[in-house]
């Protein structure tokens, strides 16, 4: 049984998107996949001033266990020239593979694959996967740029952001979901809509799972991977 929420972001905090994902990063998934055409990273610019402070690789890392083997797809590169000097989006994107891919060569329980999009994607979806069945899926507006995914800076620019939750009840990640509604019943209240997916509904014939795996299979149709 699948059960599916709708989240409001109205506040810098709670942050029930990045609070999800860093929750699931932390569990013994088998496989993930973040696809975000924004991904932001510090990075170096003219007389060696730096851009900022947030680090998506650093946050989504420091949650990341390594006590079973991981398998990560990431899918990014918003604009049709990937690394072009004037494109600091995927600077930020070639920047964030390249500290998952050390993180990679130094942890045997980790792996990581880098794809780029063929064409331009504002696709933002993730995945938390065992035994190759979709667990938890989030789909909507965040990115896991500063705006979308940090929650620390008071003075920071924060997005309003929807997002759509899928989980499998009987899973694990039924933990994860309930601990967030657990922690911020109170803040996300007014602005929280959970229901079951109704399997009797004539558009819902087709099950969840294979809609969500249809999803995933037409992120990968339309990428290329990189070789960082």
């Amino acid at each position: 049984m699948y059960k599916v929420a709708i989240f409001f972001r109205k506040t810098a905090k709670p942050n029930i998107f990045r609070e999800l994902i860093l929750n699931a990063l932390s569990e013994n998934y088998s496989e993930y996949l973040i696809c975000s055409a924004f991904f932001q990273e510090p990075y170096q610019y003219k007389n060696n001033k730096m851009s900022g402070k947030f680090s998506t690789s650093k946050d989504m890392l420091s949650n990341l266990t390594s006590n079973c083997n991981k398998n990560i797809n990431i899918y990014g590169l918003y604009s049709s020239n990937p690394f072009s000097s004037n494109s600091t989006w995927d600077k930020q994107f070639r920047i964030f593979c390249q500290k998952l891919n050390h993180h990679k060569h130094s942890n045997s329980n980790f792996n990581c694959n880098f794809y780029k999009f063929k064409n331009r994607s504002h696709a933002k979806i993730f995945l938390a996967k065992n035994n190759s069945n979709i667990d938890l899926a989030i789909i909507g507006s965040s990115n896991v740029s500063a705006g979308a995914f940090d929650d620390r800076t008071q003075n920071q620019i924060w997005n309003h952001e929807s997002d759509v939750i899928f989980w499998n009840k009987q899973s694990i990640s039924n933990s994860i979901i309930e601990q967030v509604f657990n922690s911020y019943h109170s803040e996300i209240k007014d602005s929280c809509f959970v229901m079951t997916y109704d399997e009797s509904h004539y558009l819902n014939k087709v099950s969840i799972l294979d809609k969500l795996n249809s999803i995933e299979n037409e992120i990968s149709q339309h990428v290329t991977q990189i070789n960082i």
